[in-house]
Formats: C-alpha cells, structure tokens, sequence
C-alpha cells in the first residue's frame, strides 16, 4: 500500500467516526447562522504580480515536522502583514499534525480568504470547513472518482465554497476540465513518489484555458522560483514549507511577494 493510499483509507475511517460524534444535520444548523464568505478565487486574479497562498503546515510525510515554534494565529498575522492574498490551512491531524481548529482558530484572527487543505473525500467535510470558517477546499483528483468529484463540487457550490482543483497531470487535468472549474492547482509534487518538478506546471499551462486560474504548488522553493511561474503566466503560487522552516515567517514571505506575472 502506497503512503496516498494510506493516507486515503485513514481519512475515510476518520470521516465515519467523526460523523458518529457529530451528525451532519448538526453541522449544516451551525451553517445557518454564518454569513456567505468572501470570494477566495478573486484574491488571485491580479494582471500584474503573482498572488502568494501562504501555508500554515506543521508537518508533512517527507519533510517531517518542519517547526518548533508554532502557532496558527501568530503565523497568520505575519503572512497578513507581509503580503499573502490568501492562507492555506493544514487540517489533516495523522500525517501532517494539522488541526481542523487551527482553521478556527485564523479565522477568528485574520479576515483573509482561507484554504482547507486536507484530503477531501466526502461532503461532510465540505460542510465542516464552511462551519469552521474556509473560503475554499481543496479537492484532489489523484483521490477522487469522477462521481466522488461531481458530488463535492455541488456540496461546495452549495455551502458557497471555492475549489481549488488540484492536478499533476494531463489525464488529471482533462478530468477536472470536464467540470469547468474556475480554480486549477498545479501540484508539483507525485503524490505517490514525492518527487517534485517546477516543469510540470509549465506543461499543463500549454493545454489549460486562460480564463481559469492557475496555482502553482510543491517545492517552490525561492524569489526566482516565482519569478520563473510567473513568466509562464501562473496567477498565484501555494508555498508552504519554505515559509514554515524560517523562524521569521513574515520576512521569509516578503522575499516572494510581488514577482511580476507575465500573460500567457
């Protein structure tokens, strides 16, 4: 068994029991009683400079943990103060040491679009990143059927949610193109071997629309790693642990703010 399916079949078991503790009819009477969010795909659309998603992560199965110090609020105020036009929250609890509070926890501190990244594969879990404040889910294609895919996106349009539909490759990608999504994510990193290439983002560019947004994850690494998405006409990159390793994770973000975007 792959590390992913691993990951998928500990998901799917926590999913059940969390469902068992508490119903879904639970979770959408908390619903009622919040506002709409805010676009999270608007934030990214910016003609002239590449938008950074700044992740909050804790930990990840090929980094390790990535931090001693952490806090979710204090990193969130630093990423707001030094130019992140949306935050990425790690909610997974086995594999990454995330939290589905630490997502709480920022919305409560910062008024900024918020990613639930975790391993999506039902519903509820839509349902719970809208209780606990997101703006936007991220759902993985290399987990997903195409039914299981069609289901979250209505459950997600529903909650007035984003989606950032992440790929890695063509066949991904025709796959989520069926569902004219307004957000792609370009996932650097093979889920299965963990091993991370900037060109990947580059070859599916070439065949995506150019109304659609394009985020650019995994091993961005530096400024000029930016400046390189950039000229290949990404509208924003997802960078998260070179942020999370420098003890001034405000300082280490400034560094990627700003890299100009040029048009595909």
């Amino acid at each position: 068994m792959s590390l992913l399916d691993e990951i998928v079949k500990n998901k799917t078991r926590e999913i059940r029991q969390q469902v068992r503790k508490k119903p879904i009819s639970e979770l959408l009477e908390r619903v009622r009683g919040q506002r709409k969010p805010n676009s999270f795909s608007e934030v990214l659309r910016n003609e002239k400079v590449v938008q950074i998603i700044a992740e909050i992560k804790r930990a990840s199965p090929s980094a390790g943990s990535l931090r001693e110090h952490f806090e979710p609020v204090e990193i969130a105020e630093s990423y707001k103060k030094n130019g992140a036009a949306a935050i990425s929250v790690l909610t997974d609890e086995r594999f990454f040491l995330g939290a589905l509070d630490y997502l709480r926890q920022v919305r409560m501190a910062v008024d900024m679009p918020l990613l639930r990244k975790d391993f999506i594969l039902d519903p509820y879990q839509v349902i719970e990143a809208r209780v606990f404040g997101a703006n936007a889910v991220l759902l993985i294609m290399a987990i997903l059927s195409n039914s299981q895919f069609s289901e979250l996106r209505a459950a997600a349009k529903e909650l007035n949610l984003d989606c950032l539909v992440e790929v890695h490759n063509s066949k991904e990608l025709e796959r989520a193109m069926m569902a004219e999504p307004t957000i792609v994510g370009v996932n650097n990193r093979n889920l299965t071997t963990f091993e991370v290439d900037l060109s990947i983002t580059e070859k599916l560019l070439e065949i995506i629309p150019e109304e659609i947004i394009i985020v650019s994850e995994s091993g961005i690494k530096s400024r000029k790693d930016v400046e390189c998405l950039g000229q290949f006409g990404v509208d924003a990159v997802l960078i998260g642990e070179a942020l999370m390793r420098h003890a001034d994770v405000g300082k280490a973000l400034s560094k990627f703010v700003g890299a100009e975007k040029w048009s595909r």
